[in-house]
């Protein structure tokens, strides 16, 4: 799963749910977490009821100096499609704090490791949290439920592409070089990728093709926080979609 820094931490739903809604103010209106969390899950086990939700993680993240009250929440869903290789990954923000709207994405999640893929084309559900947006996120989940599915299909096909490439181990270091001076990664996760390069954490990444370089990058990614997991998943995703001109990236 990612890796909570800047102060967030991994918690449980019910360190999730525990924390009060605020009232509403200035034409602000908190979507509540409970209410996300159980969008999310009514949908796509309705939608989707021969995929089977193998786990629930959930994490709090940019604490109040002075109440000690979580501003931020993420979570995530992992469902087996059928593939033993990749579930399907349903990520879920939200804030109390104004500090970002209402927002779910779809994605893979490897098995065998854990590290969360996303390519960002499907967050294409984010609201910003006024009267309405209670009202409008169940069907906008709805309207774009497809659409994640089709983003986790497209992800497992762009990862069946990238292994057929072949990457040398100083290439490999040149890669992650330029996503480093590109800041594409950051610097935490630039040294964690390049370890992975270097010395595999997984008999999978052995193999030196695209694939294995983008695991690398992904063991880099679990540097992140709440806030950006999103955006730190996405753009190495796009990095490789350009390099490598795979076209099922993010198809």
């Amino acid at each position: 799963m990612f890796m909570v820094h800047a102060g967030g931490r991994v918690v449980t739903e019910q360190d999730v749910l525990a924390v009060d809604v605020p009232p509403p103010s200035n034409r602000h209106y908190a979507v509540p977490h409970s209410y996300l969390i159980g969008t999310v899950r009514d949908v796509f086990g309705s939608m989707f009821p021969e995929f089977k939700l193998v786990k629930e993680q959930y994490a709090l993240g940019k604490y109040d100096r002075n109440t000690k009250v979580p501003g931020q929440m993420f979570g995530l869903f992992t469902y087996d499609t059928g593939d033993p290789r990749f579930g399907m990954a349903i990520g879920f923000r939200n804030s109390y704090d104004k500090s970002l709207a209402a927002g779910v994405v779809g994605g893979a999640n490897p098995f065998v490791c854990d590290n969360l893929c996303f390519s960002g084309d499907s967050f294409a559900i984010h609201r910003k949290n006024t009267m309405n947006a209670i009202h409008e996120l169940y069907n906008m989940v709805l309207d774009n439920a497809y659409n994640m599915l089709d983003d986790y299909r497209g992800m497992v096909k762009s990862f069946e592409v990238l292994e057929t490439i072949e990457v040398s181990q100083e290439e490999g270091y040149e890669t992650l070089g330029v996503m480093f001076g590109n800041e594409v990664i950051k610097p935490r996760q630039y040294i964690t990728a390049v370890e992975a390069w270097r010395n595999p954490p997984q008999e999978d990444w052995a193999p030196r093709n695209a694939l294995s370089l983008y695991n690398a990058v992904t063991e880099g990614t679990k540097k992140t926080n709440v806030l950006d997991v999103v955006g730190d998943l996405s753009r190495p995703h796009k990095f490789f979609k350009e390099r490598f001109h795979v076209e099922y990236l993010s198809s």
